[in-house]
């Protein structure tokens, strides 16, 4: 039986991306795709989203979107419990972000 590699990163921002973050985005396709090459093999790439907002970057005609279809790497949306939710948001409320964003 032949077993297939798995690349996964998951993004547990609750609501739209912000600042830098598509930009993230892009790097993670970006190092999963080198990551395949480097294996020689194909490789399920999966970004995974807790919520739709946030997963919006990769949805359309957007040059992001377009790469991460281009390169094969799987969008999906896992909705988290509403407790886990909350705990994120209250997360997100602590961080700083920089660049006044």
């Amino acid at each position: 039986m032949r077993s297939i590699q798995v690349v996964c990163e998951i993004y547990a921002r609750i609501g739209e991306l912000k600042g830098s973050q598509p930009d993230k985005l892009a790097s993670d396709i970006l190092k999963m795709h080198f990551y395949e090459i480097f294996k020689g093999c194909n490789v399920r790439k999966i970004l995974c989203f807790s919520n739709e907002a946030a997963a919006r970057k990769l949805a359309g005609r957007s040059w992001l979107a377009g790469a991460a279809k281009a390169l094969n790497v799987e969008i999906q949306i896992i909705e988290l419990p509403i407790e886990i939710c909350a705990q994120v948001i209250e997360a997100q409320n602590r961080q700083i972000m920089v660049n006044g964003i």
